[in-house]
């Protein structure tokens, strides 16, 4: 259960450190 919400976290930083590149 902490996996999934430690991977929705990661996943959104990801998609915020993607979205600021382009």
């Amino acid at each position: 259960m902490e996996n999934r919400f430690l991977n929705k976290v990661k996943d959104n930083a990801f998609f915020q450190i993607w979205s600021k590149k382009t």
